[in-house]
């Protein structure tokens, strides 16, 4: 069978497809970067409405019930820890945009994380069912666990310093994030990396070299799942004290992938109709024998009010 991979990007805070348009994600985790995070994981356990860590135990797919359907995936995780909630569920199903249809086609939105079978992660989740991806800003609300530590959505490694302060060292090659199965399709390194030859990480400390640390780094620890854990509570703990945390309602802990579901449809506007300006008569009709001869200057002149090399007659 030939399949087609389309992409997308999920740049715009939206998705406009097939008449259809998507709430990608809620935009308040900014991607981590480099340098120390004064506050680490502070924005998404504050902005998130539960978060977890869990295995993922099976991965569907459905399209919208609209005129065009758009595919879906809904990622079943097994709950292995509770970091933010009100009570641990057995297991969660999350909903996000891109997969494949069916029909030897499927479709993957950069930026929105791709998860396998026995995949473990820690997610900061928020509207699911709702945006077309459930996480505090997508892919950034999405850290990975292999073999006991910590890393990006892309194969970053977090890391940890002395102060308990975190940043992130260069992207490893990891088979786990530079390859993944949609439906039963195995793609590998579709949107690119930064990193050299794929390399397994072998859960060695010499795994995150020295030379890959940002300056501000030098010397700081992988981060440990235990430690996100820690960090998490932490945080929990100063929104409560500042009376920033806020119970959220109505989250959906698990979309059903045999409900039907209809995306919002783009609305047709009817353009404006572009009535040209009408000319004022009296504009450039001559009242006078002066106006007359100015017309007629001016139209020699090309138009120009402005004339060279006259004589005032």
């Amino acid at each position: 069978m030939n399949h087609k991979l389309i992409l997308l990007s999920l740049l715009t805070g939206t998705i406009l497809t097939g008449g259809l348009i998507v709430n990608a994600h809620d935009n308040s985790f900014q991607a981590p970067s480099q340098t120390v995070n004064e506050k680490p994981l502070a924005t998404p356990v504050k902005n998130s409405e539960f978060a977890f860590q869990g295995v993922v135990s099976k991965v569907e797919y459905r399209s919208s019930d609209n005129a065009h359907p758009v595919p879906h995936t809904f990622v079943t995780f097994k709950v292995e820890k509770l970091l933010k909630g009100a009570s641990k569920p057995e297991f969660v199903t999350l909903r996000f945009v891109g997969g494949t249809d069916g029909k030897g086609n499927f479709l993957s939105v950069s930026g929105v994380p791709l998860f396998d079978v026995g995949d473990r992660d820690i997610l900061f989740a928020k509207g699911n069912g709702q945006f077309a991806c459930p996480l505090v800003n997508c892919g950034s609300g999405r850290l990975r666990v292999i073999n006991n530590q910590v890393f990006t959505d892309d194969g970053r490694p977090l890391l940890i310093n002395s102060k308990g302060l975190l940043g992130e060292g260069k992207p490893v090659a990891l088979n786990e994030v530079l390859t993944n199965k949609i439906g039963d399709v195995t793609i590998k390194d579709v949107f690119g990396t930064e990193t050299g030859n794929p390399r397994s990480l072998d859960g060695s400390p010499s795994a995150v070299k020295p030379t890959q640390l940002p300056t501000n780094l030098v010397g700081a620890q992988p981060l440990q799942p235990l430690q996100v854990e820690s960090l998490v509570k932490s945080q929990i703990l100063e929104l409560s004290r500042t009376q920033q945390l806020v119970t959220p309602r109505n989250v959906v802990l698990n979309a059903d992938s045999k409900t039907r579901f209809i995306l919002p449809e783009v609305k047709s506007v009817t353009p404006l109709q572009i009535v040209p300006p009408t000319v004022n008569q009296s504009l450039t009709t001559p009242k006078n024998e002066t106006e007359t001869r100015e017309l007629e200057l001016l139209r020699k002149n090309g138009g120009n009010p402005v004339f060279t090399n006259s004589k005032p007659r």
